[in-house]
């Protein structure tokens, strides 16, 4: 069981998504930048989260 970094809960090691607050878990993918996905301000501003 691992901890998401931006709320604190636990998740499984198979998600994607924190169950939580909606974070991505995953590492970036090849050609994704930090710049380019979305942070936990861009999808609660977005009603993502």
């Amino acid at each position: 069981m691992k901890f998401c970094e931006y709320c604190g809960k636990a998740y499984d090691d198979d998600h994607d998504t924190c169950p939580a607050c909606g974070a991505k878990l995953r590492p970036l993918q090849d050609g994704e930048t930090e710049e380019n996905a979305l942070t936990i301000t861009e999808m609660m501003a977005l009603g993502l989260l």
